[in-house]
């Protein structure tokens, strides 16, 4: 039309599309830009009802919102709704309305259609992404939770609610020990931070007490989740073994305690398999390689050597192994290139249901 050549020029380089509708959505003109996005000429859809195009299931919804958008000039609704192109397939536009009836210039609604159905397609991934997680967890046996590093839920499962007679909707932005003030949990609050300074998957022997009073023993596995902005919340997944056998929690209590010694040492200690991987390591052994506990696990023995010394190390560590040995002095390879002479003790233990050594270092 031609009252709306001037704004035709002005649009024709943008990708988005313009319309405008009389009331009840009538398309009264299209921008020459459909042809690219939808695949329309503006002369074959003007004067057709805009809600053919629209997806049958999003068509009541819509005239809902018009019908608030036409209540008041300068009324302004946004939505997404998927469109029918020119080839049979429907797309996710954002659809910006404006109420513009009061403005001889435009004399309509003012519509912007959008392409948004790269993110649109995104957006349902992740939601059906997040209903499989919630599906998951909510049908886990485990108590399970996720904190953040301040200790505050920000998940936690349908066993959880379960256990603890609380809804999640309660739960969530709060502390344990808000929760249950008297729940035992300054235990599982130290046991968090040894998972946050450490940076690893470690498992736990915790007590509480649940809403009902009674005293309750639990395997608690806890992980660190990390977060996009750089932070790491908790996961936990807890499991009450209140009904198990003396003689399992004392084995669980035993490895618990052997857990907290290892990584509070004051001195790096290494477990190793006999082939010289090591499979754990703690936290000044990390210190002392200059490698996070990632780094450094799955290395072998000879690569924290010099490398002028790693046939003597491997001999040495092989007469370790045999018991040939229980203590060499030999030296350590920081990644800054630092050379550091240690005295190496050793003890043959099971770890993770295998033979292994366990190497403590010493600087000489």
């Amino acid at each position: 039309m031609e009252q709306y050549s001037y704004y035709d020029k002005l649009i024709d380089q943008t990708p988005d599309v313009f319309c405008i509708l009389r009331g009840q959505g009538q398309i009264i003109y299209c921008g020459s830009s459909s042809r690219k996005l939808l695949g329309y000429d503006p002369e074959a859809i003007v004067g057709r009802n805009a809600l053919r195009y629209l997806h049958p299931a999003e068509r009541h919804q819509a005239r809902l919102r018009h019908s608030v958008l036409l209540a008041y000039p300068g009324n302004r609704v946004t939505a997404d709704y998927r469109v029918l192109d020119a080839h049979g397939e429907y797309r996710w536009m954002e659809c910006i309305f404006n109420n513009m009836l009061n403005l001889p210039q435009i004399d309509g609604i003012l519509v912007q259609l959008r392409d948004v159905t790269d993110r649109k397609n995104f957006e349902l991934q992740l939601e059906e992404s997040e209903e499989r997680f919630r599906i998951f967890m909510n049908n886990a046996p485990t108590v399970s939770m996720i904190k953040d590093e301040e200790g505050r839920l920000v998940f936690v499962n349908a066993n959880f609610e379960r256990s603890f007679r609380v809804l999640s909707k309660d739960a969530l932005g709060m502390t344990l020990g808000e929760l249950f003030p008297n729940g035992y949990w300054a235990e599982s609050e130290e046991n968090d931070r040894i998972v946050l300074n450490f940076g690893k998957s470690v498992e736990f022997f915790e007590r509480t007490i649940t809403p009902d009073g009674v005293e309750r023993e639990w395997i608690v596995y806890k992980f660190p989740v990390p977060q996009s902005n750089g932070k790491t919340f908790i996961g936990c997944s807890a499991m009450d073994i209140t009904k198990w056998s003396s003689l399992d929690r004392e084995r669980v209590t035993a490895e618990q305690k052997f857990k907290t010694i290892f990584e509070y040492s004051p001195d790096p200690i290494f477990i190793e398999n006999e082939d010289g991987i090591i499979i754990d390591a703690n936290r000044k052994a990390c210190e002392l390689q200059g490698m996070n506990y990632p780094e450094l696990v799955g290395k072998r023995i000879t690569d924290l050597a010099p490398p002028d010394r790693h046939e003597e190390l491997w001999s040495d560590f092989s007469k370790l192994w045999n018991g040939q040995l229980s203590r060499i002095d030999s030296y350590s390879w920081s990644t800054s290139g630092q050379v550091i002479p240690v005295a190496i003790s050793t003890a043959r233990i099971q770890h993770m249901d295998q033979p292994c050594l366990l190497l403590a270092l010493r600087e000489r």
